[in-house]
């Protein structure tokens, strides 16, 4: 562990881990997980590669329920026929709050991140509810590295 630690250069990994971490949970198919332990092998200060991560990977999930919630009539129409998302937007009408630990999954978080906002789930409540959940999951990824 050490022989990787002395070949990174930790110096950009704070806003390295930011940047991929938002990609991560917007565009890129990558995980961000694998950019917060890149990042911890490599000798990133700990509690920075946390914060670092959830920062990126809150305020993903914070713009898809910002895009949901601000997007136009036409675009809810097409949520509720397309077949890609119309389980999420029923899952979510159906569950409203207890569907958002769902969020934290692959594939299925963005769309009901989306779907919360098309259906004017609580902001309070899908930061607390959300954030804590992305938030503990890199701190448990981190433990390992304290």
């Amino acid at each position: 562990m050490m022989a990787l630690a002395d070949q990174c250069n930790s110096e950009y990994w704070p806003l390295a881990v930011l940047l991929l971490s938002f990609l991560a949970a917007t565009l890129l198919p990558w995980s961000s997980e694998a950019s917060l332990l890149g990042a911890l092998a490599c000798g990133a200060e700990p509690l920075t590669a946390l914060v670092a991560a959830s920062i990126g990977n809150c305020g993903a999930s914070l713009l898809h329920y910002e895009i949901g919630r601000w997007t136009s009539p036409m675009a809810i129409r097409h949520m509720r026929s397309s077949r890609g998302t119309r389980w999420a937007w029923l899952f979510v009408r159906r569950h409203r709050t207890w569907a958002l630990p769902l969020t934290v999954l692959p594939i299925v978080g963005d769309p009901i991140n989306i779907a919360a906002g098309l259906l004017r789930i609580s902001r309070v409540r899908f930061v607390i509810v959300v954030f804590a959940l992305r938030i503990g999951r890199y701190a448990l990824l981190t433990t390992g590295f304290l």
